[in-house]
C-alpha cells in the first residue's frame, strides 16, 4: 500500500520485525529470569534442606547423648537398688547377731556364783542350759533371774540329777526357756 507515492510495506515489515524482536527478546529475558528464579529457588531449597539436615543431625546427636545418660541413670538406679538390698541384708544380719549377744550377756548376768554353765544352746526360740550347781537354790535363782530378763519368757526345769560321785555335792541340771522376739 502506498500513500501518495510512499511504499509502507517495508516500514510495516520493519515494524513487524521490530515487534517480533521485542517479543522474542522479552520472551528470552523472561525465560532467563525464569531460569534464574528456578536456579535461585532450587539453591534456596537446597540450602534450607541442608540446614534441616544439620538440625536433624544435631538432634540425633543430642538424643543419642540423652539416651546414654538415661542408660547411665538406669544403671545407677539398679546399683542403688542392689546396694539398698545389701544394706537391708547387712542391717538384718547385724540385728540378728546383736540379739544372741544381748541374750548371752543377759544369761551371763543372771548366773549365780555357785553355778557352772556347761552348755548353752538356742534352737529357734528355745534356750537350753545345762550345768552343775553346788546348791539346788542356785538353780532356782537362775530360773527366777531368767524369767525376769526381757529376752526370755518362762523358764522350766527339765531335769536335775543327784551327784554321781559319792563325795561330790555338785548337782547336774537342765533348764529350758523360751526366747521372746
Amino acid at each position: 500500500m502506498t500513500i501518495n507515492g510512499v511504499n509502507l510495506l517495508p516500514w510495516r515489515a520493519m515494524q513487524r520485525a521490530r515487534t517480533l524482536r521485542l517479543r522474542l527478546s522479552g520472551s528470552a529475558v523472561m525465560l532467563l529470569l525464569g531460569l534464574l528464579l528456578g536456579v535461585a529457588g532450587s539453591q534456596g531449597i537446597h540450602a534450607l534442606n541442608n540446614e534441616q539436615l544439620q538440625r536433624n543431625l544435631r538432634l540425633e546427636a543430642a538424643i543419642s547423648s540423652l539416651d546414654q545418660r538415661i542408660s547411665a541413670i538406669d544403671d545407677l538406679q539398679g546399683t542403688r537398688e542392689r546396694l539398698t538390698e545389701r544394706m537391708a541384708t547387712l542391717q538384718l544380719l547385724a540385728d540378728n547377731q546383736e540379739k544372741p549377744l544381748q541374750r548371752f550377756a543377759a544369761i551371763a548376768w543372771a548366773l549365780p556364783d555357785t553355778l557352772t554353765l556347761q552348755r548353752w544352746s538356742m534352737q529357734g526360740d528355745t534356750l537350753d542350759l545345762t550345768g552343775t550347781a553346788k546348791q539346788i537354790t542356785a538353780v532356782a535363782t537362775l530360773m527366777s533371774r531368767i524369767e525376769q530378763l526381757a529376752h526370755f519368757g518362762e523358764a522350766t526345769l527339765v531335769s536335775i540329777d543327784a551327784p554321781q560321785k559319792p563325795n561330790s555335792t555338785l548337782k547336774h541340771f537342765h533348764i529350758r526357756a523360751k526366747a521372746l522376739p
